[in-house]
């Protein structure tokens, strides 16, 4: 069956006619095919083959309860990266262990109230980020896990306004400092490392950009000598078809392995 379609000049989501949900709702509304989204996360897990993987939803690619609960029933976790985003993920049925807490300028408040409602890890965007993390954990007789987000400074050919892993952008760790950041981390009582974390980009067009075998990346990871944890990229062309996600996620792997 097929996502969305038209027939006689109508169009379909599935087998539903467009027009008649517009009908029976009268207001601007939003379609999605849940169709399309169990064979797009089907295609990511079977790409990972039977490598030990997890999948985590990003709650701000589309945080509707009603997606969220798609995914969940699927068996994806959730990523978010505010407390709103957080609570959208429970309402989906979504529990504690299975949520990772990522984005920048984390709160004190949205920390304890995450750490309380139950949380899988928290990826970390600073040094001043993990003390308070530290301080927050101790405070509430908790260790937490913790994961480093690395700047691969690497230049993702994206929109500028929009790029988070070149040396100027303000997300992630310096590769120099997560070291320092680590063995600082191994004395704090509040926290746990479980590895790192790494983003470089999104909406990137460009599949001939293999950024992730560029030397400069592959040394400074293997120097690290730390589990990675990276975002998997689905890497699309300009036509807007995606492509083929398997060879990308090996080659990536062969790199950091």
């Amino acid at each position: 069956m097929k996502e969305f379609y038209y027939k006689k000049g109508n169009l379909f989501a599935e087998e539903v006619k467009i027009k008649d949900v517009a009908n029976h709702i009268k207001t601007p509304f939003y379609v999605y095919s849940k169709l399309a989204m169990e064979k797009r996360f089907d295609q990511l897990k079977n790409s990972l083959g039977g490598l030990r993987h997890r999948i985590f939803y990003s709650v701000k690619a589309n945080s509707n309860v009603s997606v969220l609960k798609v995914f969940g029933s699927l068996g994806s976790g959730m990523d978010v990266v505010s407390l709103g985003e957080y609570d959208r993920a429970k309402a989906a049925g979504i529990v504690g262990k299975d949520i990772v807490f990522s984005g920048v300028g984390k709160t004190k408040s949205e920390i304890q109230s995450v750490i309380i409602g139950g949380i899988r890890q928290f990826n970390i965007e600073s040094e001043p980020e993990l003390n308070l993390i530290n301080q927050v954990a101790t405070e509430m007789g908790k260790v937490i896990d913790v994961s480093i987000r690395v700047n691969p400074e690497v230049d993702a050919k994206t929109h500028r306004k929009i790029t988070t892993g070149t040396k100027s952008d303000k997300f992630g760790v310096s590769f120099e400092n997560v070291k320092m950041m680590f063995e600082k981390g191994t004395e704090m009582k509040g926290v746990s490392f479980v590895g790192l974390d790494m983003h470089i980009g999104s909406q990137i067009l460009e599949h001939k950009n293999k950024q992730w075998s560029q030397p400069q990346v592959r040394l400074k990871l293997r120097k690290l000598d730390m589990r990675l944890a990276p975002e998997i990229l689905l890497i699309y062309s300009k036509q807007k078809k995606i492509y083929t996600v398997q060879n990308e996620i090996f080659q990536m792997l062969n790199m950091i392995i």
